[in-house]
């Protein structure tokens, strides 16, 4: 068997988390000479109070200490880990991987990048649980997600100022963002490339251009899982949410709130929405 790791930076509910037998590492929150762990002793919401604060809550990632223990305690129940992460070498989080294993022997591990964080990693730990349910190994999952994640996409939905891009991202659009002023941004990952495609003058106009722009991208033939998440606007999030299950074949929605990283890039009252085909000869185990 397989047992799935990732990091709280996807944003997966714990409820969802729990469903799926996913082990979620916490990432650690500083703020005010105090130090919590995500989804352990902070959750979404609290967060976000944090982000109105004069004193602006700091991230890092679990210690090696954390992660050894969870490791540990996987091994000896003798199953294989895949690890689910975002970008290798954005959070130190591997850093710390690294340091954690080199005191534990016999141990299999394989690690995933994803290419971006919150739930479009989410949706890919997701996928790779219910797959290792399945009995696949942790070779077949990898090969699987590597069809997956060449047709995901997400969309970004933020009132904010600024837009931090992907590793791959240039400095010239960050120029570029900031130059479009108060509007609503509308901004796209896919492929891993983070860029800003459209403004709006409101939240309904928004959320039409990225139906519109799901809709060109999926066909109707095409299983999709969903995931919609907000900060602070849950009514736009599940109207968005719906308008997206609607035009799309969608598997199933996970509704969910951004967490530390990307509420802290997009800022608050933000939505995304992410979108991941599922090869259709599994599509069954996830209903």
């Amino acid at each position: 068997m397989v047992q799935i790791v990732t990091e709280s930076h996807a944003d997966i509910p714990l409820s969802v988390a729990h469903q799926y037998n996913i082990s979620v590492i916490p990432v650690r929150i500083l703020h005010r000479n105090q130090c919590y762990h995500e989804q352990v002793d902070i959750n979404a919401d609290g967060f976000h109070g944090l982000l109105q604060d004069e004193f602006v809550p700091v991230t890092t990632p679990a210690s090696p200490y954390y992660i050894y223990n969870l490791f540990d305690k996987i091994a000896k129940t003798g199953e294989d880990i895949l690890i689910i992460s975002s970008n290798e070498g954005t959070t130190g989080f591997l850093i710390n991987v690294k340091i954690a294993i080199k005191y534990l022997k016999n141990l299999k591990l394989e690690i995933y990048h994803s290419g971006a964080s919150s739930m479009f990693q989410g949706l890919l730990s997701i996928q790779a649980a219910v797959l290792a349910q399945y009995g696949f190994t942790a070779t077949e999952i990898i090969s699987i997600l590597s069809q997956v994640v060449e047709n995901m996409v997400s969309y970004t939905i933020s009132y904010k100022n600024n837009f931090v891009p992907s590793k791959s991202a240039k400095f010239t659009l960050l120029k570029r963002v900031r130059s479009i002023g108060h509007k609503i941004k509308v901004g796209k990952i896919l492929d891993g490339e983070s860029e800003i495609i459209s403004t709006a003058r409101n939240i309904n106009q928004a959320t039409e251009f990225i139906v519109d722009e799901l809709s060109k991208l999926y066909t109707k033939d095409e299983p999709v899982l969903v995931s919609v998440l907000h900060a602070r606007n849950p009514i736009e999030s599940s109207n968005l949410g719906t308008l997206v299950s609607q035009k799309l074949n969608t598997v199933r929605t996970f509704p969910s709130k951004l967490g530390s990283l990307l509420s802290s890039q997009l800022g608050l009252n933000a939505l995304t929405v992410v979108v991941s085909p599922v090869l259709s000869e599994y599509q069954n185990f996830f209903v």
